[in-house]
């Protein structure tokens, strides 16, 4: 596989995230306090520039998920990826756990080819 069909499947995951996360994203209109505003605005631009970047195949789509998954479950404890209550984890050793299967994702589509492979040109 390459980097702009991992990266496609990966921008499709954290979409989904985010529309499970649709709480957080009404938070972030709500807020009246500074820092905490600092805080929600920046996870969202975060969210906003990874999913972009991811979609469009860019290798700095992966960066922004590099500084995304730990901005994440640092400041917010919120999970990227879908699923993680529906598989029965709880608590933030498993959240942790969870987000650094999408940091991985990341570091993926940075170590991959940008060009696709061309298998039947060999002969």
């Amino acid at each position: 596989m390459n980097r702009r069909t991992i990266s496609r499947v990966l921008a499709a995951l954290l979409l989904i995230g985010l529309a499970f996360n649709w709480r957080l994203v009404l938070w972030v209109f709500g807020i009246r306090e500074p820092i905490a505003l600092l805080v929600g605005v920046v996870w969202l631009a975060l969210v906003v520039a990874t999913i972009v970047g991811l979609a469009r195949g860019r290798r700095w789509g992966a960066a922004c998920l590099l500084v995304l998954a730990p901005f994440s479950t640092v400041m917010l404890a919120t999970p990227l990826l879908p699923g993680m209550h529906a598989v029965g984890l709880k608590g933030p050793l498993a959240l942790t756990i969870w987000n650094l299967v999408a940091l991985l994702g990341g570091l993926i589509v940075l170590r991959t080819s940008g060009v696709p492979e061309r298998r039947d040109q060999a002969a």
